[in-house]
Protein backbone atom coordinates (compact mmCIF):
# COMPACT_ATOMS: atom_id res chain seq x y z
CA UNK A 1 0.00 0.00 0.00
CA UNK A 2 1.25 3.46 -0.87
CA UNK A 3 1.70 5.86 2.03
CA UNK A 4 -0.40 9.04 1.87
CA UNK A 5 0.96 11.63 -0.57
CA UNK A 6 2.20 14.68 1.29
CA UNK A 7 4.27 17.77 0.53
CA UNK A 8 8.02 17.23 0.76
CA UNK A 9 7.86 13.49 0.08
CA UNK A 10 8.84 11.23 -2.78
CA UNK A 11 8.72 7.48 -3.22
CA UNK A 12 11.16 5.41 -5.27
CA UNK A 13 10.27 1.82 -6.10
CA UNK A 14 12.20 -0.76 -8.14
CA UNK A 15 10.51 -3.72 -9.79
CA UNK A 16 12.34 -6.68 -11.32
CA UNK A 17 10.98 -7.01 -14.88
CA UNK A 18 13.42 -9.61 -16.23
CA UNK A 19 12.14 -12.60 -14.18
CA UNK A 20 15.65 -13.15 -12.80
CA UNK A 21 17.12 -13.51 -9.36
CA UNK A 22 19.65 -10.74 -10.04
CA UNK A 23 18.10 -8.50 -7.36
CA UNK A 24 20.61 -9.99 -4.93
CA UNK A 25 23.42 -8.20 -6.83
CA UNK A 26 21.64 -4.82 -7.22
CA UNK A 27 22.38 -1.81 -5.04
CA UNK A 28 20.68 1.57 -5.24
CA UNK A 29 21.49 5.02 -3.88
CA UNK A 30 19.34 8.14 -4.21
CA UNK A 31 20.72 11.66 -3.91
CA UNK A 32 18.81 14.93 -4.13
CA UNK A 33 20.55 17.99 -5.55
CA UNK A 34 18.88 21.35 -4.94
CA UNK A 35 19.33 24.67 -6.70
CA UNK A 36 19.08 27.34 -4.01
CA UNK A 37 19.01 31.12 -4.27
CA UNK A 38 19.48 33.36 -1.25
CA UNK A 39 17.81 31.03 1.25
CA UNK A 40 14.64 30.80 -0.84
CA UNK A 41 13.07 27.43 -1.67
CA UNK A 42 14.93 25.62 -4.44
CA UNK A 43 14.14 26.62 -7.98
CA UNK A 44 14.72 23.07 -9.17
CA UNK A 45 15.62 19.80 -7.60
CA UNK A 46 17.21 16.77 -9.18
CA UNK A 47 16.75 13.27 -7.86
CA UNK A 48 19.61 11.02 -8.96
CA UNK A 49 19.18 7.28 -8.53
CA UNK A 50 22.41 5.34 -9.01
CA UNK A 51 21.94 1.63 -9.68
CA UNK A 52 24.87 -0.80 -9.50
CA UNK A 53 24.96 -4.44 -10.62
CA UNK A 54 27.67 -6.47 -8.89
CA UNK A 55 26.73 -9.85 -10.43
CA UNK A 56 29.56 -12.27 -11.20
CA UNK A 57 30.58 -12.90 -14.83
CA UNK A 58 28.43 -16.02 -14.99
CA UNK A 59 25.36 -17.11 -13.04
CA UNK A 60 23.29 -20.30 -13.02
CA UNK A 61 20.45 -20.38 -15.55
CA UNK A 62 17.78 -20.07 -12.84
CA UNK A 63 19.34 -16.71 -11.79
CA UNK A 64 19.85 -15.04 -15.19
CA UNK A 65 17.87 -12.42 -17.14
CA UNK A 66 14.97 -14.06 -19.02
CA UNK A 67 14.30 -11.21 -21.47
CA UNK A 68 15.34 -11.90 -25.08
CA UNK A 69 18.38 -10.05 -26.40
CA UNK A 70 19.83 -9.23 -22.98
CA UNK A 71 23.07 -10.55 -21.49
CA UNK A 72 22.48 -13.15 -18.77
CA UNK A 73 23.81 -10.84 -16.04
CA UNK A 74 22.23 -7.56 -17.22
CA UNK A 75 19.49 -6.76 -14.73
CA UNK A 76 16.38 -4.99 -16.05
CA UNK A 77 14.33 -3.10 -13.48
CA UNK A 78 11.41 -0.71 -13.65
CA UNK A 79 12.13 2.53 -11.79
CA UNK A 80 8.99 4.21 -10.45
CA UNK A 81 9.14 7.72 -8.99
CA UNK A 82 6.08 8.87 -7.06
CA UNK A 83 5.60 12.58 -6.27
CA UNK A 84 2.92 14.45 -4.33
CA UNK A 85 0.63 17.03 -5.95
CA UNK A 86 2.47 20.21 -6.92
CA UNK A 87 5.71 18.47 -7.94
CA UNK A 88 6.37 18.13 -11.66
CA UNK A 89 8.92 15.96 -13.45
CA UNK A 90 10.39 18.20 -16.16
CA UNK A 91 12.68 15.54 -17.58
CA UNK A 92 14.32 12.20 -16.94
CA UNK A 93 17.69 11.00 -18.19
CA UNK A 94 19.63 7.75 -18.00
CA UNK A 95 23.39 8.28 -17.88
CA UNK A 96 22.87 11.81 -19.20
CA UNK A 97 20.71 10.80 -22.18
CA UNK A 98 17.03 11.88 -22.26
CA UNK A 99 14.68 8.99 -21.47
CA UNK A 100 11.02 8.43 -22.24
CA UNK A 101 8.78 7.71 -19.26
CA UNK A 102 5.23 6.57 -18.69
CA UNK A 103 3.20 8.79 -16.36
CA UNK A 104 0.00 8.51 -14.37
CA UNK A 105 -1.62 8.99 -11.00
CA UNK A 106 -2.34 6.62 -8.15
CA UNK A 107 -3.75 7.21 -4.65
CA UNK A 108 -3.00 10.97 -4.76
CA UNK A 109 0.53 10.52 -6.16
CA UNK A 110 1.79 11.34 -9.64
CA UNK A 111 4.15 8.68 -10.96
CA UNK A 112 6.78 8.41 -13.69
CA UNK A 113 8.10 4.98 -14.70
CA UNK A 114 10.74 3.62 -17.01
CA UNK A 115 12.61 0.35 -17.54
CA UNK A 116 16.37 0.49 -17.06
CA UNK A 117 19.03 -2.07 -18.04
CA UNK A 118 21.88 -2.33 -15.54
CA UNK A 119 24.76 -4.36 -17.05
CA UNK A 120 27.01 -6.46 -14.84
CA UNK A 121 29.78 -4.34 -13.31
CA UNK A 122 28.08 -1.10 -14.33
CA UNK A 123 26.66 1.88 -12.50
CA UNK A 124 23.67 3.52 -14.17
CA UNK A 125 22.41 6.97 -13.14
CA UNK A 126 18.72 7.80 -13.53
CA UNK A 127 18.12 11.52 -12.98
CA UNK A 128 14.75 13.26 -12.67
CA UNK A 129 14.56 17.07 -12.73
CA UNK A 130 11.69 18.34 -10.53
CA UNK A 131 9.99 21.72 -10.19
CA UNK A 132 7.19 23.07 -8.04
CA UNK A 133 6.23 22.21 -4.49
CA UNK A 134 8.36 21.72 -1.42
CA UNK A 135 11.83 20.15 -1.58
CA UNK A 136 12.01 16.42 -0.90
CA UNK A 137 12.82 15.72 2.73
CA UNK A 138 11.28 12.23 3.08
CA UNK A 139 11.82 9.32 0.67
CA UNK A 140 9.73 6.15 0.81
CA UNK A 141 11.01 2.91 -0.72
CA UNK A 142 10.27 -0.78 -0.56
CA UNK A 143 12.51 -3.36 1.13
CA UNK A 144 15.40 -4.41 -1.11
CA UNK A 145 18.16 -6.97 -0.60
CA UNK A 146 20.45 -3.95 -0.15
CA UNK A 147 18.27 -1.12 1.26
CA UNK A 148 18.04 2.10 -0.75
CA UNK A 149 20.68 4.55 0.46
CA UNK A 150 19.30 8.11 0.59
CA UNK A 151 21.26 11.37 0.76
CA UNK A 152 19.17 14.56 0.86
CA UNK A 153 20.68 17.83 -0.37
CA UNK A 154 20.36 21.01 1.64
CA UNK A 155 20.39 24.73 0.92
Amino acid sequence: TLPPASEGTAAVYLTNVDASKLDYFLSAALTTERTCTGGAPPGTEELVLELANDAPASVPEYVDNKLPGRAETTHTVQVALYLPPGRVVEGVSVDGEPAAVSTGTEAGWTWSRLDVDVPRGARVAVAARLTGGAPVDVVHSQPLVDPLQVTLGTC
